[in-house]
């Protein structure tokens, strides 16, 4: 049974993150929404709640995109680390909205799940 709320691509940006100040480049990604991500592996001295910076490059012909987020992480499994999104800015969510919808298979669907407005941000 899935128990996802939220539609996901397999969409494959490379892909830095930085937990507690320890940076890990180039890890992979399992998943994409607009909630979060699944990234493959484990990371030092992370534990759930933990906040920390995505930074995804998006290239395609010629043509270049770097999305930087915030997250934290909800859960850690044998599969991997998942983050949820904390959006610092309306830009950044519908950025990434835009990305989701160009490589999903219906857009439609995805956008139906697409907050209203963004979701809590963390105190700076």
């Amino acid at each position: 049974m899935n128990k996802r709320r939220f539609n996901r691509i397999s969409l494959l940006p490379i892909t830095s993150l930085t937990i507690n100040d320890k940076h890990y480049e180039n890890v992979r990604l399992r998943s994409l929404s607009v909630t979060g991500v699944l990234v493959e592996g484990s990371f030092e001295r992370s534990d759930i709640s933990d906040k920390c910076v995505l930074e995804m490059k998006f290239t395609n012909e010629g043509f270049n995109l770097d999305l930087k987020l915030s997250a934290r992480i909800i859960r850690i499994t044998d599969e991997g680390v998942a983050f949820e999104f904390v959006y610092s800015d309306t830009e950044s969510l519908i950025l990434l909205e835009t990305i989701i919808l160009y490589n999903s298979d219906n857009p439609m669907e995805f956008a139906q799940e697409f907050p209203e407005e963004p979701p809590e941000l963390f105190e700076k």
